[in-house]
């Protein structure tokens, strides 16, 4: 099967595929997509802030809370927040000088 987006065969690294999900408090999905198993994390979360905007009137966007792994701290996504008017709880990554600081 060349053709298929998700092969479980040798080789790990390639041609698989990632499902995200964006859900409300109560854990009802709200957003969903499949991509690239080689999309970073870093970029799914910008693409995802993107979409959000898109798709949610201004008021709901300021209700939310986007909550992420570290991968969602970069100057890109967090320009992106800003943007969107969204609220965000994340974990500073160790690549940020401060994190050590503040250990």
């Amino acid at each position: 099967m060349a053709d298929d987006p998700c092969p479980q065969d040798s080789q790990p690294a390639t041609g698989l595929c990632q499902v995200g999900l964006v859900s409300n408090p109560e854990g009802i999905p709200l957003l969903a997509d499949v991509h690239d198993g080689n999309l970073s994390d870093n970029t799914w979360n910008g693409t995802i802030i993107a979409e959000l905007a898109r798709v949610l009137a201004e008021q709901t966007l300021r209700a939310i809370l986007y909550t992420a792994d570290c991968k969602l701290v970069t100057p890109d996504n967090l320009r992106a927040l800003h943007d969107a008017g969204l609220h965000w709880l994340s974990r500073l990554p160790e690549t940020y000088d401060l994190a050590a600081t503040l250990k």
